[in-house]
């Protein structure tokens, strides 16, 4: 997880996720731990970019860096907090995110286990770094779901 934000006029932005749990086995996502985050933490109209990236609602285009960055950040809180089950021996760090294709609503990233190319999962993520998507926004529980399948598919793969 990255640095704290800076603030705005509103104050401080809540403390990042530090809570470790893992939702129960078969279940990859569990969307009722991050909507508890996400209320616990008062991010409800926090936007994404703002809590990951310290903007204020870029109009602009991200760039891949500050893309992947956010999905990888992203990522790291839903493990955090147990909306997404990552079993051991495998942590965040584990994981690397590179952009395949990030223009209009085709945005597509790869997702994979560094140093070894072959485990990997493609997951779009269309909206979800939008200026307006918050961290309560649909768009961005839909790329955590997506997120967790992804991780979950790398994870079959690799007891193959």
């Amino acid at each position: 997880m990255g640095s704290q934000p800076s603030t705005d006029s509103s104050g401080p932005l809540p403390e990042r996720a530090v809570k470790t749990a893992v939702p129960p086995h078969g279940e990859p996502f569990h969307q009722g731990e991050w909507d508890k985050f996400v209320k616990y933490s008062k991010l409800k109209s926090i936007g994404v970019q703002q809590y990951y990236l310290g903007k204020q609602r870029v109009s602009s285009a991200l760039s891949d860096a500050e893309c992947e960055q956010l999905l990888l950040e992203l990522l790291a809180d839903g493990v955090s907090v147990g909306a997404i089950a990552l079993p051991d021996p495998y942590k965040v760090e584990d994981f690397e995110i590179k952009l395949i294709t990030n223009k209009g609503w085709l945005r597509n990233a790869k997702l994979s286990v560094k140093g070894k190319p072959k485990l990997h999962s493609e997951v779009n993520y269309s909206g979800c770094l939008d200026e307006n998507a918050s961290m309560a926004n649909k768009r961005v529980i839909d790329v955590l779901h997506r997120l967790s399948l992804g991780l979950n598919a790398i994870l079959i793969l690799a007891n193959k």
